[in-house]
């Protein structure tokens, strides 16, 4: 079953502060499995970066953003391992369980990111 997931942040803090600061969007990447319990999981999630150069409140922002967005792929991570392991039969044909997390993310005006998740 595939779903998707549209974050959308808007950071409403002092543009001209802002203007200088330039957003970027890098990708973070996990993959966990269980032989036990026969799952496969491999997330990628944007990260959203404002350089060394930051100033604090915008790299708190940043972080708050990153938070954010890593708390919703975990979530989602433990309801598939929750599910996984009340499963009577962990195997079917010899088939394992798998999660796969795809994500793209977007930066438009330095003050709106969009991230879409995509599961699998």
């Amino acid at each position: 079953m595939k779903k998707k997931f549209v974050i959308i942040f808007f950071l409403s803090f002092v543009f001209a502060a802002a203007q200088s600061q330039t957003m970027s969007v890098t990708y973070k990447a996990t993959k966990d499995s269980n032989a036990s319990m026969n799952y496969i999981v491999s997330a990628v999630y944007p990260e959203v970066d404002f350089g060394p150069d930051a100033l604090m409140g915008v790299r708190g922002i940043a972080q708050d953003i990153n938070n954010s967005i890593d708390t919703t792929v975990t979530g989602i991570i433990k309801n598939f391992v929750n599910d996984v392991s009340n499963m009577p039969e962990k195997t079917v044909n010899g088939n394992g369980s798998t999660l796969e997390i795809t994500s793209q993310g977007w930066v438009s005006n330095g003050s709106l990111l969009s991230a879409e998740l995509t599961t699998f």
